[in-house]
């Protein structure tokens, strides 16, 4: 009985999960409706191939503006600042909980996240892993699908112009059986 309640509130959490990539994802492309560009992190980071998409994630970082600090609207109003409006397309996602066991890389899941050291902002799953993005930044409307499983099946691209997976249970970003994506 205790590993029926366990293994429905696992489903549970993993579709809560699920929720907020595909939040993500939306906010995402709100800010692109706006700003008629997708939001990329910027600083000291790996400049992206011409025509290729960028990965990204949505853990708050010490190095670079992260696409989350972006997309809350907490970015400093510099030049180059992308959300110049201050607009919050996040704002629905809710602070994370602190976690009663160890695990994941912050200490926290489900939820929106700080570093109060930098003023970074993230976004975790419920095993308090961040969330990988894709974004489509060479414009051509189709991502290479993430998913090998779903790639060996007939569907090695995606229309779309964003992504957003979690590593799932077992916080392994490799096997997908268990891995939480924007899309089905």
């Amino acid at each position: 009985m205790l590993n029926q309640v366990g293994g429905k509130f696992e489903r549970v959490r993993q579709k809560g999960s699920t929720m907020m990539a595909r939040a993500l994802a939306e906010a995402i492309k709100k800010f692109e409706t706006d700003y008629h560009e997708l939001p990329g992190p910027y600083g000291p980071v790996p400049p992206v191939p011409q025509g290729s998409d960028q990965d990204t994630d949505s853990a708050p970082s010490h190095n670079f503006i992260t696409i989350i600090t972006i997309l809350g609207g907490k970015e400093e109003l510099t030049t180059g600042a992308q959300n110049q409006k201050h607009f919050d397309y996040i704002e629905g996602i809710k602070p994370a909980k602190k976690k009663s066991k160890p695990g994941g890389d912050y200490g926290w899941g489900d939820g929106l996240i700080s570093d109060p050291a930098t003023g970074a902002y993230g976004v975790v799953d419920y095993k308090g892993k961040p969330y990988r993005i894709r974004l489509d930044t060479n414009q051509d409307e189709t991502l290479i699908n993430p998913n090998p499983d779903q790639a060996a099946a007939g569907r090695p691209t995606l229309k779309t112009r964003v992504l957003v997976w979690s590593a799932g249970k077992d916080g392994d970003w490799n096997t997908w059986d268990d891995n939480l994506m924007s899309w089905d």
